[in-house]
């Protein structure tokens, strides 16, 4: 809970430091049978879900093929064209 607190308190002052440039996003791996799961950033998560932020900077990661699975997070399901319709 200290952690979260502390968290909390440094996003407010400082925001989040550097998501536009890849620092302070939350990471996500979508394993291959599509589920897709938190690796970085499990208290950045909650901080925005108990600050009710709109948004949050995450990258996600496709492990093993997982990118052509339907699972919540596949690439068509959440609007990404990597091109291979063209």
């Amino acid at each position: 809970m200290l952690r979260l607190k502390n968290i909390k308190k440094s996003i407010k002052e400082k925001g989040y430091q550097g998501a536009e440039k890849g620092g302070d996003r939350i990471l996500i791996h979508v394993r291959e049978d599509g589920v897709p799961f938190i690796t970085e950033g499990n208290h950045r998560m909650v901080e925005a879900y108990l600050s009710n932020r709109p948004f949050i900077a995450a990258d996600v990661r496709y492990l093993r093929g997982s990118e052509n699975v339907d699972g919540p997070l596949n690439p068509k399901r959440i609007g990404i064209d990597f091109g291979e319709d063209k």
